[in-house]
């Protein structure tokens, strides 16, 4: 995540063309995505419906997710994202967790 506090005095950041920036008003909610993103249940997902190594925006959008608000929940009572992760995927009733895993 791109600190606050160094984009302040530019007005911005420069990004590579290659690369996806994914942004928000909530930084809390930004780290709860990106920790989500991270974890192998997602992966997972994602390795099931995309044909290469390439992160896609369009598969990223496309990405069967847990309500945030499970996840939060989720990691809160485990305290380990990859088990909070996957309780979430359980509880958020997402229909692609058998076929990806």
């Amino acid at each position: 995540m791109v600190d606050g506090n160094s984009i302040d005095p530019w007005k911005g950041f420069v990004s590579e063309n290659h690369t996806i920036v994914v942004y928000g008003e909530n930084a809390e909610n930004l780290s709860l995505l990106v920790a989500l993103l991270n974890t192998k249940a997602v992966d997972e997902r994602y390795r099931a419906v995309s044909g290469t190594a390439t992160v896609s925006v369009k598969l990223l959008r496309e990405l069967d997710l847990p309500v945030p608000e499970v996840f939060r929940d989720a990691l809160a009572k485990s305290f380990d994202v990859e088990e909070a992760a996957v309780i979430a995927y359980q509880r958020s009733g997402c229909s692609r967790l058998a076929e990806a895993s």
